[in-house]
């Protein structure tokens, strides 16, 4: 889903309507992974029967607090999403 430009309440708000399943959130407060730590963070989404999963980015200004209060999970790729 593409959003264009608004607020970030405003993209954030239509980021969580579209969203579906696994909610999996890029931010720079998030949880880093190994590479082996991704896969099994997978596997276990994978096994818990949530078939879908949304990966969720936000603009430049971020997500709002409303959206990442609701992730299933936090993933930061370090300084990439800071």
């Amino acid at each position: 889903v593409t959003v264009k430009a608004s607020t970030k309440e405003q993209e954030s708000a239509t980021l969580l309507e579209k969203s579906t399943g696994f909610r999996l959130i890029l931010d720079g407060r998030g949880r880093a992974f190994t590479s082996e730590g991704l896969s099994e963070k997978v596997r276990d989404i994978r096994e818990s029967g949530r078939t879908v999963c949304s990966v969720i980015v936000g603009g430049a200004d971020g997500l709002s607090p409303s959206i990442t209060a609701k992730a299933d999970l936090l993933w930061s790729l370090g300084q990439l999403t800071l």
